[in-house]
């Protein structure tokens, strides 16, 4: 992206993934490891957030 200044992070898309086992989803701990998943999240969504001046508490 040389030459081309700086990125404007509200024009971008951003998404996680991560490999599930399929039995996983039938599984009593299929819950558990969702919220875990999403907990993860929270510094990437908390700096895209302040980057882009979306409201973050």
């Amino acid at each position: 992206m040389a030459g081309q200044g700086r990125v404007d992070l509200r024009r971008k898309d951003y998404f996680g993934a991560r490999d599930l086992d399929p039995d996983l989803v039938t599984s009593a701990d299929f819950q558990k490891e969702i919220i875990a998943s999403f907990g993860a999240a929270i510094p990437l969504t908390r700096f895209l957030c302040r980057a882009t001046g979306a409201l973050w508490d």
